[in-house]
This record gives C-alpha cells, structure tokens and sequence, in this order.
C-alpha cells in the first residue's frame, strides 16, 4: 500500500480486519465499502476452515481452496489503484534501477512516450497486491514463479489499475500433500 492517507486508511482498515474480523472508524477512503464487506466476509470464513498455521494470520485448508476453484472461475477486483509520481520514484529508486525514462520528465518527453513511464515492475507489483485481499489473502504459502508477463500498454502516472484474474487450472500438490497449485492468468 502507498504512503498516502488513502493507503495508510486501507492498512488500517486491513490490518483491522485482520485482527479483529471487522473494520474499525473512518472508511471514507475505501470507494466501494461493500468491498470491506467482502473482505470480512472472507477473512472470517477463512478462519471458520483454518488449520491454524500460525495463530495470528487466518490461513484456509488448502483442500477448501483449491477444490472449490475451477479453471475458468473469474475475479474482477473491486479494489483498484492510481499510481502516482511518488510511487514510480521510490520503487524505481528503492530497486536501484536508474532508468531516466523513470526519473526525468524533462529526458522522457523527448521519447516516444512524451512523460515519465511508471516503472513495470512496481506496475506488476500492484497488480499482485491489488489480487490478494480477494484471491490470496490466508490461502498462499508461496508465490512459485511468474510466467509470460507482458505489458501491453504504458501505465503513466495518474493512470488507474485494475484487475481481474482467471484460473487456468488448479490441482493437489505431488509432493506436498498439505499443498495445492494455482495457475493464474490476469486479464
């Protein structure tokens, strides 16, 4: 989540759930609050199945999980985000990655772009982040790997992500029998 008060108030409120199974004051900066509902909702069914890996973080049998999801079951995320100068400075700094396009609106607006392109990276980033109160959120042990990441359009600061992902294919581990695999794809 971004430094902002919108981001601070969102891992408030996250953190809340978390803790506490339900939102705690000032939910203004959430658009949708019916989206907080669904997150409670979540949460606490995911703790109604939990094994219990660890007591202060919901976890579901995976059993649960990867039986109910099915190739082709879609999520359209209800939390979206606009990316801002702020957040392609610091990741692009934080990542050591010194690329003027990045950093130098007076060096990008000679390229073919016009304006300083937000990092790919952090655009990936948020695309995983965005996912996870409503797909991942006390399911995932580890995210295996990414595949085929491309990045049709350029994201520019002011510009607003959102997401929807569609399983491709879920199954039991083999070699882990407390473990299932889930193929995503984002659309």
């Amino acid at each position: 989540m971004p430094r902002t008060r919108t981001g601070k108030t969102m891992r408030r409120l996250l953190r809340d759930v978390a803790a506490d199974g339900e939102p705690h004051g000032d939910t203004s900066a959430v658009e949708d609050t019916a989206v907080l509902d669904q997150i409670v909702t979540q949460v606490n069914n995911t703790r109604s199945t939990s094994k219990g890996h660890h007591d202060d973080y919901p976890t579901t049998g995976h059993q649960n999980v990867v039986r109910a999801t099915r190739a082709g079951t879609g999520c359209a995320h209800a939390v979206r985000r606009t990316a801002t100068e702020t957040d392609s400075i610091l990741f692009t700094t934080m990542t050591m990655n010194p690329a003027l396009l990045h950093l130098d609106a007076d060096y990008a607006a000679g390229t073919e772009f016009g304006r300083p392109l937000v990092n790919s990276r952090f655009t990936m980033a948020l695309v995983v982040g965005i996912s996870v109160p409503e797909l991942t959120l006390g399911t995932i042990v580890a995210q295996l790997g990414v595949s085929d990441a491309a990045f049709p359009a350029p994201v520019f600061q002011g510009d607003t992500i959102r997401v929807a992902i569609e399983v491709i294919s879920a199954r039991e581990s083999k070699s882990r029998p407390d473990a299932g695999l889930v193929k995503a794809r984002v659309c």
